[in-house]
């Protein structure tokens, strides 16, 4: 069973869509804070479970039963982040999943001048600490998120996007796939294709533009060897 945490979300639900064209609907979970907003998801015969970060106790219950999880990482910065993101890690582990997806960041560390960098550099060890198979999708900067930096541009009459250097972005649509839990089969088990050691854990380059103008693939993800 795959669980996807943030189903109803504007990545979780494009992860869910991809996962049904490749399993059956009753092997995806979808978990939500609000069941209610996925009334269209259960209508597809996904299962549906209520599922918090805030609530260490309905993560344990929405993650129950899982072989992988997709934890996309909550929509918040600092020590209460850190601590969702564990509890959500911890949860999937303990309902016994064989791999933990997580969306982390690209050029994720501790001494980066971008924050939220730094916070998915202090998650990404909480997917270490049993030596379980993990995969830290190291995503780049989503594209949509300049549209929150159009309102205060416009006041200001500058747009910064960021301010603080060159941006790798990411449109979301696009994660869909590299994104979405890798079903088992018999050929691959449970390890998903291009494994690495946990030693070699790196960040993905940031894709080079094509001079014939079509847009480049998504960057790889970065597994652990399960």
């Amino acid at each position: 069973m795959i669980v996807v945490s943030g189903a109803t979300g504007q990545l979780g639900r494009v992860v869910v869509k991809e996962l049904l064209t490749r399993v059956p609907a009753n092997e995806v979970v979808a978990s939500v804070r609000d069941p209610a907003k996925a009334e269209a998801l259960a209508g597809q015969g996904v299962t549906v479970r209520a599922g918090d970060f805030a609530y260490p106790e309905e993560l344990r219950a929405a993650f129950a039963g899982a072989t992988q999880v997709l934890v996309v990482s909550v929509d918040t910065l600092g020590e209460q982040a850190r601590k969702m993101r564990r509890d959500a890690i911890e949860a999937a582990r303990a309902a016994g999943a064989r791999r933990v997806f997580y969306t982390s960041h690209m050029g994720a560390r501790a001494d980066s001048p971008f924050v939220p960098a730094i916070d998915h550099a202090a998650t990404e060890p909480f997917l270490t600490e049993d030596g379980a198979p993990f995969t830290a999708l190291r995503h780049g900067f989503y594209a949509e998120s300049a549209l929150h930096l159009i309102g205060p541009g416009i006041e200001a009459g500058e747009i910064r996007a960021p301010d603080d250097g060159p941006v790798s972005w990411t449109r979301r649509p696009r994660r869909g796939a590299p994104a979405h839990p890798q079903p088992a089969s018999p050929r691959s088990g449970s390890r998903p294709p291009c494994s690495r050691n946990r030693d070699r854990v790196r960040a993905a380059r940031p894709p080079a533009a094509k001079p014939n103008g079509k847009p480049p693939p998504p960057p790889r993800s970065i597994h652990s060897h399960g």
